[in-house]
């Protein structure tokens, strides 16, 4: 019996259940959400098409004042498709499906011994929660990290070390300048 999130009994589950309970919907909701990305980028890759399309009309009738249009249409849409990042999510999302779709085929061929073990169910918790974690959408253009997340500053290589003042430092040598080989010609 799987439990209900929050529950004792969801913590509960085997690798059978958990494969069942997340799993497998994943792999529906990721070939759904791929399947849209494909048809967005499939729409901003045609009305890009359109636009230059009709932007060479445009100016091979000789009305190159309204070629301002079609490059803002293109522009638009080249920078909405990549603000949204659809081809990245399109790829996430296929990329997800194909590996979750693998580890449901290895954990079925586990032995049932195998299946029992809970590091082997950890780990499968591990790969699945990891694929699971790339199709996430980007965070939001304002969005900063919080101080735990972010990594430490780098060491200061000169910390601790005293510098010389300008009075106390020797002077520089000389700088000495070699004439550089005559070459005949």
């Amino acid at each position: 019996m799987v439990g209900r999130k929050g529950t004792s009994d969801a913590d509960a589950l085997n690798g059978d259940e958990y494969i069942n309970v997340r799993v497998v919907p994943q792999i529906q909701a990721s070939t759904g959400e791929s399947r849209s990305y494909f048809y967005y980028s499939l729409a901003g890759r045609l009305a890009l098409f359109f636009a230059s399309a009709i932007g060479t009309i445009i100016s091979t009738l000789g009305y190159a004042r309204y070629m301002a249009i079609s490059v803002s249409v293109s522009t638009s849409v080249s920078r909405w498709m990549s603000n949204t990042r659809v081809e990245e999510r399109r790829a996430a999302h296929m990329k997800a499906i194909s590996e979750l779709t693998c580890t449901k085929l290895r954990w079925e061929a586990l032995p049932a011994e195998k299946r029992a073990q809970q590091a082997e169910i950890d780990k499968l918790v591990g790969v699945v929660e990891s694929y699971l974690e790339a199709t996430l959408p980007p965070p939001p253009a304002d969005y900063e990290e919080p101080e735990i997340m972010k990594p430490p500053p780098p060491e200061d290589p000169n910390k601790g070390v005293e510098r010389q003042t300008e009075k106390n430092a020797p002077p520089d040598p000389p700088a000495v300048v070699e004439p550089a080989p005559a070459v005949d010609m």
